[in-house]
């Protein structure tokens, strides 16, 4: 008699979310969405691993995803009791020094829940991964390397004059995803920059913060945090969304010029193919990876994922944690005095002023002047204030790149994934 062997059971392969929003639909800006969703998510998927990556030589610290903390998370905190109700975590020893949120929202406090999610400190840096859905979650990039930056004052400076451009209580984020701010924060907003779909017509526009010294420092501090962030993202993940960027011909850094174009290339289909190709060449000089920024002063956000198509990046300031120093200019010689010039830096000695939280159940402190670079897909949010900063101003800023700016926000222009590159 033949002994039947046991059928092996089928394995289901992991669960793969990426890091590129995709909008589902027959339209020409989501068939671009979904394009760039298999193309960028593809290499994500190759490369991300931290034990196989280049970053590891920069940080060490690599915390893999606790699925039954996991599960906690989404059992405790979102589900049961609070299940259907707007989750805000709070950092304070008591929830109730933060601004009531109504019978619609809850407080969960950072403080009080060990069981169902692991509070993170370190200066060290930190890599976060999801070894079972094969994600990347964040990157905490090492609090020496990220203090770096050149007159941090200037840029607090800036977020000011951002948040003086709209009235009080005003926000870019829609219903599903409501901001909140500290109990007895007046005169704040939450404000967005820089490349945008336009809400009442087809393509892109560039918000116009009408201040050239504010428009300055916001490229810097941009730069800056690209020029930061970038060794941790894998090469291919950025050859990836070049490419794709240069399949759309898009330009972040010059939306309103490919819009003129993109209406003439429809109008003139005999347009000379040179000059055609020396287009394609001039658009892909430049990939800004995150062309648009939201800031807020004193906000907390509930707990949410984002439409976006790449890594996104959060900073925090305090101007409290700055530093000054005075330096002399050297003398000119049309000046009889040399001048004093104003330089700043961050104390690297501070207390954490916020939590940022992920559905992983990982809520990782912040101090001033870190960067945090995170999946936008996976759920997370920013916490309210720590008790240390309860009667201080925190600026807490956001860097991204929207699925809906990659789509061209214009589905008269034709997109075939098939047509020839």
């Amino acid at each position: 008699m033949v002994k039947k062997r046991k059928a092996t059971p089928v394995q289901e392969p992991k669960k793969y979310r990426g890091i590129v929003h995709s909008f589902k639909s027959t339209s020409n800006s989501s068939k671009r969405t979904e394009y760039a969703e298999k193309v960028i998510n593809e290499k994500v998927k190759r490369n991300t691993h931290p034990q196989k990556d280049r970053m590891r030589n920069k940080i060490k610290n690599v915390l893999f995803v606790d699925e039954a903390k996991k599960k906690l998370f989404a059992n405790n905190v979102i589900g049961g009791k609070n299940n259907g109700k707007k989750i805000f975590f709070s950092a304070k020893t008591d929830k109730t020094n933060n601004i009531d949120l109504g019978d619609d929202g809850v407080w969960v406090s950072l403080l009080e829940t060990s069981n169902s999610i692991t509070v993170l400190d370190t200066k060290e840096g930190l890599i976060h991964y999801d070894k079972n859905e094969n994600d990347p979650v964040f990157v905490l990039l090492n609090r020496a390397d990220s203090l770096k930056c050149s007159k941090p004052h200037l840029f607090v400076d800036a977020l000011k004059k951002v948040e003086a451009m709209k009235k009080e209580n005003s926000t870019v984020r829609g219903a599903g995803k409501q901001v909140m701010y500290e109990a007895g924060t007046s005169r704040a907003n939450y404000v967005a920059t820089g490349v945008a779909p336009k809400r009442a017509g087809h393509g892109l526009y560039t918000k116009d913060l009408k201040d050239e010294i504010t428009e300055k420092e916001i490229k810097k501090m941009t730069s800056f945090i690209r020029h930061k962030t970038e060794p941790y993202i894998h090469k291919k993940i950025k050859k990836a969304l070049r490419s794709v960027l240069q399949r759309f011909r898009l330009d972040t850094d010059d939306v309103q010029t490919l819009q003129k174009q993109k209406v003439s290339d429809d109008n003139m289909p005999e347009r000379d193919e040179e000059r055609k190709n020396e287009d394609i060449t001039r658009k892909t000089k430049l990939t800004n990876y995150f062309p648009s920024m939201a800031t807020g002063r004193n906000t907390c956000l509930e707990i949410h994922a984002d439409e976006d198509c790449f890594y996104s990046v959060v900073v925090v300031y305090c101007e409290d944690d700055i530093e000054y120093q005075q330096c002399v200019k050297k003398k000119k010689k049309n000046r009889r005095k040399p001048q004093l010039h104003k330089l700043s830096s961050i104390r690297k000695d501070t207390e954490i002023l916020k939590y940022f939280t992920f559905s992983t159940g990982v809520s990782v402190g912040l101090r001033s002047g870190d960067i945090l670079l995170f999946n936008p897909l996976i759920e997370h949010c920013i916490s309210s204030n720590t008790d240390a900063y309860m009667n201080r101003d925190v600026y807490c800023t956001s860097f991204y790149f929207k699925s809906r700016v990659l789509g061209l926000n214009d589905n008269r222009i034709p997109f075939d994934e098939q047509e020839e590159k």
